[in-house]
């Protein structure tokens, strides 16, 4: 099931910001449910399973994840950013307090959060992530992060490591 793509709201006046995608491509990027699109085009992905929050309750949602079968899963909303609302689940088939307190969270937050994204933890991370940013169709830069002591995010406030490349433009 592919979720309905409506956009986050979007302010029509936000003189500090300096937006230069334009705004399809903003919104196309807001929502993770472009991994779709990128499985589509032939483009690998983790084991990704999107749910409506809106059909689902907590014993709905407990069962969907003992019945994947996955070591570890990580859910989060499709609209989000910073790690915002993730959350390791690091047994599927027998969740502790935490997680069933995280899935009783996730499907009552207020706000557009999309749909709920549970995907396969992946062990690769742990080796870090590439991130690689393009200007005009060329490659600036490159970052690979890798994730901080006990960590599982791939983020700057979770204290990952980070080293910088850059092109050979710059």
């Amino acid at each position: 099931m592919i979720p309905s793509r409506r956009p986050p709201p979007f302010p029509e006046k936000t003189p500090h910001v300096r937006i230069v995608n334009g705004a399809d491509v903003v919104f196309w990027n807001a929502d993770k449910s472009y991994l779709f699109e990128l499985e589509t085009a032939g483009f690998p992905i983790s084991k990704t399973t999107f749910v409506d929050r809106r059909r689902h309750s907590t014993s709905s949602l407990r069962e969907l994840l003992q019945s994947l079968d996955h070591k570890r899963v990580v859910i989060k909303p499709s609209v989000s950013a910073s790690c915002h609302l993730t959350h390791l689940v690091k047994n599927p088939k027998s969740l502790c307090l935490d997680d069933e307190a995280f899935l009783e969270k996730i499907l009552n937050e207020d706000g557009y959060l999309g749909s709920i994204i549970v995907q396969e933890y992946e062990e690769a991370i742990t080796k870090g992530e590439y991130s690689l940013v393009y200007i005009g169709g060329e490659l600036t830069f490159a970052m690979i992060k890798k994730l901080a002591s006990g960590e599982f995010r791939v983020n700057g406030i979770w204290g990952p490591i980070l080293r910088c490349t850059r092109s050979r433009r710059s």
